[in-house]
């Protein structure tokens, strides 16, 4: 489904959009269009129990983002298409996470890639940045 031309002058340019997540939401916008459901496809998400936004929140927002998800990180099969995500509390679980090689981050880490649009695998990693 692709942007109709009548959409482009509706789409706000907010400038602490663009300062919060690095990106215009327009461009956001075109690329969820572009190709729907394809943020997280071909990963494996597992979102530890104490995270905010609540754990079944994440879960439909990564399903309507295309991921897998996956209720524990001892079944990874792939590391390197498997993301954790956890807070402060699920530290002893994400540091297991983060041995296995499995990609482990923040609740924000998330939320910013899908306002973005984009999987910033660049940042720091959840248990590495604390």
């Amino acid at each position: 489904m692709a942007i109709i031309k009548y959409e482009v002058p509706f789409i706000l340019e907010d400038e602490d959009y663009v300062l919060k997540y690095r990106s215009d939401l327009k461009g956001a916008v075109i690329r969820a269009r572009a190709s729907p459901r394809a943020l997280l496809e071909g990963y494996h998400v597992c979102i530890a129990h104490h995270v905010h936004p609540p754990q079944r929140t994440l879960t439909e927002i990564v399903t309507a983002a295309g991921g897998n998800i996956i209720r524990e990180a001892d079944i990874v099969k792939d590391p390197s298409r498997t993301i954790f995500i956890a807070c402060e509390e699920d530290m002893e679980v994400a540091l297991v996470a983060l041995r296995k090689g499995v990609w482990t981050f923040g609740s924000e880490w998330l939320m910013s890639c899908i306002m973005r649009q984009e999987l910033d695998f660049e940042a720091p990693q959840f248990a590495v940045s604390l």
